[in-house]
């Protein structure tokens, strides 16, 4: 695979990840995901580098203004509302809890 095709595919994974920031909803999401796709496909034949280039670094522009400020982060992934829930402490409770 080329340095451009890897650039291309990467920036193609970070759209979706950056759409799924904003459209947690999968179904809504799905319509996002092909229009993205879409826009990664109408640009496949062009051949110039500097042509190529050019519309990487303005999509690459595109998503970092898009970026959310607070990401979603699945429940039970590091950071997650859920992440260490039910964490053991490491000595005993608090007597505080115990009363």
């Amino acid at each position: 695979m080329t340095p451009h095709a890897r650039r291309v595919c990467s920036l193609y994974r970070k759209a979706l990840r950056t759409s799924l920031d904003w459209i947690v909803v999968r179904d809504t999401w799905r319509q996002a995901a092909c229009f993205i796709r879409l826009r990664i496909e109408e640009n496949r034949h062009v051949t110039d580098p500097k042509i190529a280039k050019q519309l990487t670094d303005n999509f690459a522009k595109e998503l970092e203004h898009y970026t959310h400020p607070d990401p979603f982060i699945a429940p039970a992934s590091p950071g997650g509302n859920l992440w260490e829930r039910n964490k053991l402490w490491d000595n005993a409770p608090p007597k505080e809890l115990l009363k």
